[in-house]
């Protein structure tokens, strides 16, 4: 962009003149021209998977529009290379007619360039409040190594909650038998009570046996999935972290919990957080061929078949709230 300065008036002012200036904005043809043919670019790229491509791009390339902003100035007089701030909204709104198709739905596609580890250790901190364990809402998982390996800050966690009467007795849960509670970790938060009861399945005699280690994951930035869904008229996206990862030999299972609830009415973004989750972990088994990976949505409905297949080693198992998502999802992915 550009600016030009012209005389644009005189007139007598006490048998003097004066001179009036006005600085007003000019543009490049070939600004313009690049602005039109980039807002073609991210039309195009949003209806590239969609039954109606516009390939705006292709039918209205940059020499093309160079030359019809040319003409178009000439016809009113216009000469040079310069165009008025006027001008430039009147081309715009010429334009203007070329919109997004409606009703189309824009799929993001997973593109994978690099496979990146995680690592456990690289994992954040909990947090919990003290009121959401008043209410019953969240519960502490420990056992006798957990006071050994954790700092004051935590330390201190631990006594208060052993110490405070108001707390519920669903507040905290030692795990008796340490070599059950197979996870890095020093203490689990659980935080509604389809994830207490699917840690309570995990450290139990009979099913704890069956798995190497598990890591509950942190609600953000962990092992974080990009899922894209409409909320109404609206396109949303979000990142969603999957809350259990279970080895088993050579295999992880992944595990988001729900509630049971879910299974008569899922939602639109568990929909999408499904099939995110489904097309991620299907592409990083092709990836790769270190682990294997499975993937459930899972309600308390079903731990019990989910831990009898697991102690089967049978990993291919679907859930009745899988069923109802692969039946209904409608959701779209990006990673």
């Amino acid at each position: 962009m550009k600016e030009r300065r012209s005389i644009i008036g005189q007139q007598p002012v006490k048998a003097e003149r004066k001179k009036t200036l006005i600085t007003y904005k000019m543009f490049t043809i070939e600004d313009i021209a690049e602005q039109l043919h980039n807002k073609f670019k991210s039309i195009d790229m949003e209806t590239a998977d969609t039954d109606n491509p516009t390939n705006y791009t292709k039918k209205y390339n940059l020499d093309w529009l160079n030359k019809l902003i040319r003409t178009s100035l000439k016809r009113i007089g216009e000469k040079g290379n310069q165009v008025s701030d006027d001008n430039r909204q009147r081309i715009y709104q010429a334009f203007g007619v070329l919109h997004r198709p409606a009703a189309k739905a824009v799929r993001y596609v997973m593109s994978p360039k690099a496979l990146e580890e995680v690592k456990t250790q690289n994992r954040k901190r909990n947090s919990i409040g003290f009121a959401a364990m008043r209410r019953g809402e969240a519960k502490v998982f420990w056992d006798d190594d957990s006071k050994k390996v954790s700092d004051e800050e935590v330390l201190s966690f631990l006594k208060v909650l052993e110490e405070d009467e108001s707390l519920p007795r669903s507040a905290m849960e030692r795990i008796e038998n340490g070599h059950n509670f197979k996870t890095p970790l020093n203490v689990v938060i659980a935080d509604h009570k389809p994830e207490r009861l699917f840690i309570r399945e995990m450290v139990k005699q009979e099913n704890a046996r069956f798995i190497d280690n598990w890591i509950k994951s942190t609600d953000q930035d962990f092992y974080p999935i990009e899922y894209s869904w409409k909320k109404g008229e609206h396109p949303k996206r979000g990142r969603f972290n999957p809350d259990f990862f279970i080895k088993v030999d050579k295999k992880i299972l992944v595990v988001e919990i729900k509630g049971d609830e879910e299974i008569k009415n899922p939602s639109d973004e568990n929909k999408a957080k499904y099939k995110a989750g489904k097309n991620h972990f299907s592409i990083l088994n092709e990836q790769q061929s270190k682990l294997h990976y499975y993937f459930n949505f899972l309600t308390p409905e079903d731990y019990d078949y989910y831990f009898d297949h697991l102690r089967k080693k049978n990993y291919n198992f679907i859930s009745k709230l899988d069923a109802e998502l692969e039946k209904n999802g409608n959701g779209v992915s990006k990673k």
